[in-house]
């Protein structure tokens, strides 16, 4: 083959960014997107999540090195392999949609029984 062939075919694949239709969720990140996105919506924040994912949406490559930067320090809460497993998902195409979607059907799922250990769960019923 010709350098000339291959240089260009090398540089047809070299800025190939992957097409979101094509987006694969491992089992890993699905459990540590899962866990996160109940936490949030467990503390009431599934609505201002969703507007915050949906409008940095162009920017969530930049958003999950960001998500790095700042690793050292959220690895003090956060379990350490979870938190590099989505930040690696948000590297992704696709990734957004994904989680915007799971999101949403957080949101609009009912609402089980209080937790044994809750304020709502001690509370004795009205009469």
């Amino acid at each position: 083959m010709q350098p000339e062939r291959r240089v260009v075919r090398w540089l047809k694949h070299a800025f190939a960014i992957e097409s979101a239709e094509s987006f694969q969720i491992t089992p890993e990140e699905r459990a540590a997107a899962e866990k996160l996105l109940r936490a949030i919506v467990r503390r009431g924040l599934g609505t201002p999540a969703l507007l915050m994912l949906e409008s940095s949406r162009p920017l969530n490559f930049l958003a999950s090195q960001f998500l790095l930067f700042v690793g050292p320090v959220a690895e003090l809460i956060f379990d350490r392999a979870t938190y590099h497993t989505f930040v690696g998902l948000l590297e992704r195409r696709g990734s957004v949609e994904y989680l915007s979607a799971r999101l949403e059907a957080l949101l609009h799922e009912p609402a089980g029984p209080p937790e044994a250990g809750s304020e709502d769960a001690k509370k004795e019923p009205s009469s």
